[in-house]
Parts: structure tokens; sequence; C-alpha cells
């Protein structure tokens, strides 16, 4: 009988899944226990390519793709027991990482040094390189004890894919062991130095500039025959040296239109200069450049404006033989000249332009002496507002139709506009002009239940502003209305005869509690407890009393406990075991002990008891 009794059952809970899926009307909550999920590790393979890729990044000498490849491992989830590990390992390949990263820009300082002879600049940069790849060694042999404990914990050889680090960390040592031997053997190359002297500190663009200097080696005088680089404003120009090591060029100002420029000369060995005389760079002479600044002004006619409007630019530049020209939304307008440098131009608004400020820009370009200017308006482009007066019903039956009206109006005057409606079961489209009818066919498949209508209009005339609204509507299904109470009946009537044998008990007791307590409030003693179902009712009271949360019929236990255990501290670990074995007796058949339930909630009166006394 009892397994004939099961069917119904199995049943119902395959309508229940079907209904759950299907039906949105009925919202069945589920319950997880979070603490009983376990938490999943990230994929060996993934870390392991992860990883790969960071070492082939430093082999390459990528140093910056490398940093962030890392910074983007840390946002990879990691459970608990892994994340100080795999954490730390992130932390000391980064460390590694930075630590190459500088031994590779000393190692390219030094080598640059003893291109050119310089003796010092090389050691010092060979002295840090050698210390910055001495501290990346013992970063590698924490990082390697790291990796082995991580390949451990994760189940992939992760150790092997970083073996190859310790090769490079030999070949930049190796590098720099090879400088420093080609360094014993170099000759001191000799330092030079460079005079510049500029005819004129200040001079109009366009115009010229004497620069003269002098270029020599310490110990030997004057270097004849060398070139020498003039640099300002980013331009250059190249000299020679003649015979007594003298240089002399005239430079024309560049057309660039700055209060001030820096001049400077410089000496670069080449050939056979190389290893025997050092760079050098002169003094810096600043030079002022002398330009006309240009007068211009600008105004519009109108600074507000709609969709399709024509407005007029005016102004004036002085003086009046320069070009002038007009920008408004990235087109270019030359606009009509008059006399006295007066200029005009016509502009108009797109009519599909979005609502905003706008500038309108006059700009005149650089001639000769006279600098570059601009001058700028701000226009503001705005659209009417319409307004949407909508009756529509709030409840219809499916298989009905129903008609909704409007008025699209601006100032009390009609607006002509394209409507589109939709929803769950509509999409149209339909013209209005001032008035709107909308009649709306409610097909019988549509499922009892509440939807919103959507409205879009679009006005014809592009000065006028669109506006999107809804209104709801509650749709009564006569056909399918019934199914959903009908399986919830099913359902519930099939679950409740499935555990009629294990609520039994609970509801005997819950019973036998209630008339053992008007008796003993009739005769005056204190209540007794009956039964675990009794024992939990009675700690619910208090934890009610305590909390102020109150345990509403449609709560389980288990979501009860959970809504109060953060208000009570140290007591929700006992009223979590009174929960606990009233869900084992009532849910699960299991023998309550009644002992211990009654210990744990003299515990739990006498600590409550005792913080709401304090």
């Amino acid at each position: 009988m009892r397994s004939y009794r099961r069917i119904p059952a199995y049943l119902s809970l395959a309508i229940l899944a079907f209904v759950y899926v299907n039906c949105s009307s009925l919202g069945i909550p589920r319950h997880v226990d979070l603490s009983e999920v376990s938490e999943e590790k990230p994929p060996p393979l993934l870390l392991l390519n992860l990883y790969m890729d960071i070492v082939r990044l430093l082999f390459v000498e990528d140093f910056d793709s490398a940093i962030k490849s890392i910074a983007e491992s840390y946002a990879i989830y990691m459970p608990g027991d892994l994340r100080y590990v795999y954490f730390r390992f992130n932390e000391l390949l980064e460390d590694l990482t930075r630590k190459l990263n500088r031994t590779y820009i000393l190692t390219a300082l030094a080598e640059d040094r003893v291109r050119i002879g310089d003796r010092g600049g090389a050691r010092l940069a060979i002295d840090d390189g050698l210390r910055s790849i001495g501290e990346a060694n013992i970063t590698y042999m924490e990082l390697y004890r790291a990796s082995v404990e991580l390949s451990r914990r994760i189940g992939v050889s992760i150790y092997k894919g970083i073996e190859g680090l310790e090769d490079r960390i030999r070949y930049y040592y190796d590098r720099l062991r090879s400088i420093l031997e080609a360094l014993e053997v170099m000759v001191e190359a000799k330092p030079t130095s460079i005079t510049l002297i500029l005819s004129s500190m200040e001079a109009w663009v366009g115009s010229t500039v004497k620069a003269t200097g002098i270029l020599a080696a310490e110990g030997e005088g004057p270097l004849p025959g060398r070139e020498i680089e003039i640099r300002l404003a980013g331009y250059s120009y190249k000299v020679r040296t003649g015979v007594t090591g003298l240089f002399t060029y005239e430079f024309r100002v560049p057309y660039v239109y700055v209060d001030e420029v820096d001049v400077y000369a410089s000496y670069d060995p080449k050939g056979g200069d190389l290893g025997l005389y050092l760079p050098s760079r002169s003094n810096v002479e600043r030079l002022r450049i002398l330009y006309m600044k240009p007068r211009l002004a600008l105004y519009v006619d109108r600074a507000r404006l709609e969709p399709t409007d024509i407005f007029k630019v005016y102004g004036s530049i002085e003086p009046g033989s320069l070009e002038v020209y007009v920008e408004f939304l990235s087109r270019r307008v030359e606009p009509v000249r008059g006399v006295d440098g007066g200029f005009e131009a016509t502009l108009s608004i797109p009519s599909t332009i979005a609502e905003g400020v706008y500038r309108v820009v006059a700009v005149s370009e650089a001639e000769g002496v006279y600098g570059p200017v601009s001058r700028y308006v701000e226009v503001e482009v705005s659209r009417r507002p319409v307004s949407l007066e909508l009756s529509a019903p709030g409840i219809a039956l499916a298989g009905s139709t129903v008609t909704v009206y409007g008025r699209i109006t601006y100032m009390d005057a009609p607006v002509e506009a394209s409507v589109d409606v939709s929803s769950h079961w509509v999409s149209e489209t339909l013209e209005a002009v001032g008035s709107l009818e909308l009649n709306l066919y409610i097909p019988l498949t549509i499922t009892t239940g509440s939807y919103r209508i959507e409205y879009s209009i679009r006005p014809y005339d592009p000065r006028f502003r669109g506006l999107s609204t809804y209104t709801d509507l509650y749709i009564v299904n006569p056909i399918t209305l019934p199914i959903p109470l009908i399986v919830a009946g099913i359902v519930l009537g099939y679950l409740a005869s499935g555990f009629a044998e294990r609520r039994s008990e609970a509801s005997i007791l819950a019973e036998s509690k209630r008339i053992v307590e008007g008796i003993a409030r009739e005769a005056g003693e204190v209540e007794p407890r009956i039964g675990i179902a009794g024992l939990y009712a009675e700690a619910v009271e208090i934890v009610e009393a305590y909390t102020g949360v109150e345990a509403k019929p449609s709560y389980t236990a288990r979501e009860y406990l959970s809504m109060v255990s953060g208000i009570l501290g140290d007591a929700g670990e006992l009223f979590k075991r009174i929960t606990f074995i009233h869900e084992a007796t009532v849910y699960g058949g299991c023998e309550a002990d009644l002992g211990e339930a009654s210990k744990l909630l003299d515990k739990l009166r006498e600590m409550i008891g005792g913080v709401m006394a304090g």
C-alpha cells in the first residue's frame, strides 16, 4: 500500500516541474544551503596555459604585456584553501618580472655607454644590472618553491613551466659579465664641450638668426670637421666645424607661433670618434619668437534653435586680408567676405540632430607674421515637447477587443505622428493626427496575467520631440485561469498525503500541547512543554520576543533560522540545534532526543533572558 501511494507523489513532482518551467504564475521557491555547495577550482590547464604564456612574454622581453597578464590573473577566483598559495605565487612572479625588466634596461644602457666610450656611465649601469639580476635570482628560488606547492594543490606541473626562467637569469648575468670584460680593455673616451652663441635673442617668424660656437675635446683642443646639430622647436639644422673647431650657421626661424623656444647644439660621435670622444650638448639659449596676433570677432543672430532652423553667423577679422572660415557640425563653410574684414555665413540645423549645445567656430590660419586665431559661440538646439493623454481599460478578457483612445498635442494643438504599439502579443504601427484610436484584439492563446503595452510617439515634424510611455492591462483568460489552480491543488494534495505519516506525530503533539497548555493555564500552573513540536514552538516564542522578528506561517523552519541567526549572536547556535532536531523529527521521521532539546531550550532561555534583563 505504501509503494502504491508513492506513485501519485512522483506524478505530482513531474507536474510541478512542468508547471514551474511553463507557467510563470506558479512561482515555487527553491531553497539551497550554500554551505553544502563546494567551491569550484579553476581548470588546471587554464592556469598552466596562462603561466606558460607569461614565461613566453618574458623570453621575448615584452615585460609590459607580462605585467598586464599577471594583473589579470588576480581576477581568477580561487577557493579559500588555495587563495594564499595562488596569490603568493602571482606576487613573486610579478616581482621577478619587474626585476628582469630593470635588468634588461640597465644592460642596454651599459652597452650604449660602452659604445660611446663612457667608462664611468657603463660601469655604473653594469653594477646596478648585476645587483638587479642577483635579486631576481633570489626571487626565482622563492617562486620555484611556491610553484611546487601550487602544482601539488591544483594537480598540474606549473613548476616545469617556469624552469626556463633560470636560463633567462643566466643569460642576463653572462651578458653583463661580457660587457664588463669589454669595459676592462676599453680606452676611456675623452669628454667634449660645445659653446653656442645666437646673434639675437628675439626674432620674427621666418627671419634668420646666426648661431656660432666651438667644439673642443678635453686635453686636445678644437675638433675640426665634426658634424654639429642645432635644434629648436622640433627642427634641426646640421653644420660642420671648421679647422679651428668653429661652426657658424644662419638658420631660419620656423613658423611656430609660440612665445619662446629653446635653442642648443649637440655633438654625437660617429665613425672613428666612437669610443674616442664622448657626446656633448651646448648651453641652452632661449629665443623669443615675434609674430602678430589677429583680432577675430564672432556672433550669431540666434542662440536658441530648433531642427530645420536657418541662422546666420557674423564676424570680422583684422587685418581684413587674412583668410577665415567657419566650422559647424564637422562641416567647413567659406563665409561671404565684406569690407574691412567682415564676413557672414548662413547655416542650417539638420532635422536629425540630437538635442544639445553645439559650437560654431571661426578660424583664421597662420599666414606669415600673423599667427593662427579662432573664436567660437555656442547655440542650443532643442525640440518642442509633445503631450500624450491615454484612455485605456485596466482589465480585459482574452478573445475580446479593447479600444485605447489618446490625444497627441503641443500646447493643445494636434500633432501628426507615427505611433509604434508593442506588447507581449501585439506589434503595430499607426498614424495619428492629434487623436489616437487603437483597437487591440487579445488572442485566446494568451495566459492570465498583467501585461504592459508600450507606446512610442514619433512626430513627423522634426521640431517636435518623441515620446515613450506605457499602460498596464490585466488579461483574464477563462480557459487557462483554472489550470494553475487545479495543478497546484493536485500537487499540494499529493504532497500532503505523501508527508501525512511523517507529520502525524507532530500534529498529535501540537494538539496535545494546546490541550495541556489550556488545562495548565486554568490551574495557574507553569506551561508544560510537550514533545519536540512544543519545545520548538517555545523556542520560537523566545526568539520572537528577543529579536522582534515574527515567525510567519509561510516561513519554513530553515528560513526563519536564517533570518534571526545574525541577530541572536552566540544564542544562534542553540536555536540552530533545536531547529535541526525539530526538522529531523517532523520531516525526516527520526526519533527526537527530547532530553537534549529540553537542555538546549533551558540554555537558550537563560542566555536570552540574561541579555534582555541586562
